[in-house]
């Protein structure tokens, strides 16, 4: 019996030692997809713009003033959370941006109301995806100092492959 345990507490050291080894680049695989997913849900207005119009009856101007609330939140909001990522535990407003973004997703589900979409729109911008940017971009960064532009460009350019996948093509 204490051969197994002492078999897995090896194979426990041995990933732990592995996770120990890359935790920079786990690090910064993590942040590409959260941000990408932060994207995707920027832009999921797109996608249900036109069963919204015909449900609620709202005109494409109206449904589309829903994203300029979310990326309005995201600039203000980066202002804002961008400065306290340098003061606070980057975790703690990992788990603020992920509440704000899955309340807001949440709640844009179930609105009718057009301003209430539209407040919806602003929270996932302002306390939901901007919360995550900036930290994730530099606590990435922070892993490779001498690679810097080059972890922030992973991080972000995934997204505008990502953008472009979801895209219709053009042929």
């Amino acid at each position: 019996m204490t051969q197994v345990l002492d078999a897995q507490h090896e194979a426990a050291r041995g990933i732990g030692a592995w996770v120990a080894a890359h935790r920079g680049t786990l690090v910064v695989v993590a942040a590409t997809l959260v941000v990408a997913m932060g994207f995707g849900g920027l832009g999921l207005i797109t996608v249900f713009m036109g069963p919204m119009e015909a449900e609620l009856g709202w005109s494409r101007s109206d449904t589309s003033l829903a994203y300029v609330f979310s990326t309005a939140g995201m600039a203000i909001g980066g202002l804002w959370w961008g400065r306290l990522s340098d003061r606070m535990d980057v975790r703690l407003l990992l788990a603020l941006g992920a509440a704000g973004m899955v309340g807001s997703l949440l709640a844009m589900s179930a609105l009718r109301s057009l301003p209430l979409f539209y407040f919806a729109h602003l929270v996932y911008g302002g306390l939901g995806f901007s919360v995550l940017y900036s930290p994730l971009l530099s606590t990435s960064g922070e892993w490779f100092p001498e690679r810097r532009g080059l972890v922030m460009g992973i991080v972000t350019a995934r997204n505008t492959a990502a953008t472009a996948q979801a895209c219709e093509p053009w042929w």
